[in-house]
């Protein structure tokens, strides 16, 4: 006989994933929210109440026009998986970056999701930096293919940045 160590009954199972870090969410093929956690509610700036039985697009007016609503049809209709990061801007205007992964369950899709806004604001504000710099700055993998040129650095190799994407160090 084979001992399991894994919750057994569907309320275990449901306090596990309320307690994640990470916002889950899953979503009925009508777009309704079946099951949301308080991080996803968190990261919505919303509640748990508000979302639940509710649909997207009552909750997020105009969402079906954005992006991400695009890659969620994708997932619910062709039954495959995306991950992709999403910027979000919420109805007052703020806007927030969130890591995906869409999973498609028999009961719609099931959404993992994780607020990158910080990340994405150190990024911009790295890029602002490293574009301002009156000196030339090229990054480079370990492989020293370059990813990254600053307008001072394709000025100086007489490039544009996406003809030096790519390129190695010692081909520049």
């Amino acid at each position: 006989m084979t001992a399991s160590l894994l919750p057994t009954r569907e309320a275990d199972f449901r306090r596990i994933f309320d307690k994640l870090l990470e916002g889950c969410q899953i979503i009925g093929p009508d777009w309704r929210y079946i099951y949301v956690n308080e991080a996803v509610a968190a990261q919505g700036r919303t509640t748990v109440a508000n979302l639940l039985g509710r649909t997207m697009m009552e909750v997020y007016p105009g969402i079906e026009q954005a992006p991400l609503f695009v890659e969620l049809q994708r997932c619910m209709s062709e039954r495959v998986a995306v991950h992709f990061d999403n910027q979000f801007i919420f109805p007052d205007g703020m806007v927030g970056w969130f890591d995906l992964s869409v999973q498609p369950v028999p009961e719609g899709i099931l959404i993992f999701s994780e607020d990158i806004s910080a990340r994405k604001r150190a990024e911009q504000f790295f890029r602002l930096a490293v574009d301002s710099a009156p000196h030339g700055i090229v990054l480079t993998d370990e492989s020293g293919k370059l990813l990254q040129a600053n307008p001072k650095a394709c000025e100086l190799f007489g490039y544009q940045e996406d003809e030096l994407i790519g390129m190695t160090v010692d081909k520049l």
